[in-house]
C-alpha cells in the first residue's frame, strides 16, 4: 500500500516538474545539483535564515529549517516568535547562498 502512495506521489511530482516555466526548471535543477554534488558536505552549510530555526535537517549539501517569520506588519507576531513554522531549502550554487521556501506543510 505504501508503494502505491508513494508512486502516485512520486508520478504527480514528475507531472508538475514536466509542467514547469524555464526559469523554475532552471532553479529546481541548481537545487537537485547542489543535492548531487556535496553529499559528503554534512553540516557545512552556513546559511543566513531570517527567522528563529525550530528544527533542523541536513539532507547532502542542502539544509532544511523549520523557521518562525515575523510579517513585518502591526500585527501579533511583532510581540511573540513569529508567524509559522515555515519550512524552508537553503543551498548554495556559484558562492551563494539560495533558498526556497517549502511551506508549512512539510513534515521534518
Amino acid at each position: 500500500m505504501l508503494a502505491d502512495t508513494a508512486m502516485r506521489h512520486y508520478t504527480r511530482l514528475l507531472n508538475e516538474v514536466a509542467n514547469l516555466p524555464r526559469p523554475k526548471l532552471q532553479e529546481l535543477d541548481e537545487f537537485i545539483q547542489a543535492l548531487l554534488t556535496r553529499p559528503d558536505a554534512e553540516g557545512s552549510l552556513q546559511v543566513k535564515a531570517q527567522g528563529e530555526a525550530v528544527e533542523v535537517k541536513q539532507i547532502g549539501s542542502v539544509t532544511i529549517r523549520s523557521e518562525y517569520r515575523k510579517c513585518g506588519k502591526a500585527c501579533k507576531c511583532n510581540g511573540g516568535k513569529g508567524h509559522g513554522p515555515y519550512r524552508y531549502a537553503y543551498w548554495w550554487v556559484g558562492g551563494r547562498t539560495r533558498s526556497r521556501s517549502l511551506g508549512k506543510d512539510i513534515s521534518l
